[in-house]
């Protein structure tokens, strides 16, 4: 039994499989599936996958995992290869799919599940990542911590350990491509810090962290991040007794030392 590939959209973009939802730490999972009707597709979630597909579990649609680093035109190549199709087409020769009265629940014989478990090895030696792609702005972002820069001592220090990993990562992984190599360090590293400082002024994050990033963007540029120490200042007077030295003025009254008014009696 033939299958049939739809995986032409693999070649519309560099990285079709590659895609990071906000806040999370890394790009979401991609799969290679196959329904009963031999339909071959490479996929990613549309939403944060939390839970796998009922689909997937009860094996009316198969599916395998592959790397969402892979460039779209080497995918598409290897699926399509002598010995992709022939594995894929001995799955889909056993692979049937019933409905039980409740669901469709598929089922594989002996040869195809062998066939599958091939596939899977196959896949997670990653033959198809020759021409790998990789954010560079994600790479990143995925590994700037605020502690690394308080360990550094500061922005300029940061920055240099920073370009070192960069170099590193470059004689470890000779065949990726950091799209966006050209991406400026100073500016992420400072735009992320500053961040951190916007977001304690409106109550998400530690103040006495984003008190310190701040002092260490002045020192790094003071004519750009003088406005934000100044505006931080401000918050902090108006909620915590710290002056601008970062020390603990007991004395000072804040918004913190208000009494809470009494609950009104039933």
């Amino acid at each position: 039994m033939s299958v049939h590939y739809r995986t032409k959209d693999l070649l519309y973009y560099r990285t079709p499989l590659y895609h990071q939802f906000p806040n999370r730490s890394e790009p979401e999972k991609a799969y290679i599936e196959m329904e009963q009707h031999g339909f071959v597709r490479a996929v990613r979630p549309s939403k944060v996958e939390i839970f796998t597909p009922m689909s997937v579990i009860c094996k009316a649609v198969l599916r395998w995992p592959v790397s969402p680093y892979a460039d779209g035109e080497s995918l598409n190549e290897f699926l399509m290869s002598d010995r992709m199709r022939s594995l894929l087409e001995r799955v889909h020769a056993g692979h049937s799919v019933e409905f039980n009265g409740s669901r469709f629940v598929g089922t594989l014989t002996q040869e195809a599940q062998d066939a599958s478990r091939e596939i899977e090895s196959l896949l997670k030696e990653k033959p198809y990542l020759e021409n790998m792609v990789y954010s560079f702005q994600d790479w990143f972002q995925s590994r700037f911590s605020v502690e690394d820069v308080f360990a550094a001592g500061g922005i300029q220090d940061y920055l240099r350990k920073v370009r070192e990993e960069v170099r590193d990562f470059h004689e470890k992984n000779r065949r990726a491509s950091l799209e966006g190599i050209d991406f400026d360090l100073g500016d992420a590293v400072e735009n992320l810090c500053a961040d951190c400082v916007e977001k304690a002024m409106k109550g998400d994050g530690s103040t006495e962290v984003a008190h310190r990033l701040a002092r260490m963007l002045v020192d790094y540029d003071p004519e750009t991040y003088e406005d934000l120490m100044e505006r931080f200042d401000v918050f902090l007077s108006e909620t915590l007794p710290f002056n601008r030295d970062g020390n603990f003025d007991e004395g000072k009254p804040t918004s913190l030392d208000a009494k809470p008014v009494d609950d009104e009696p039933f």
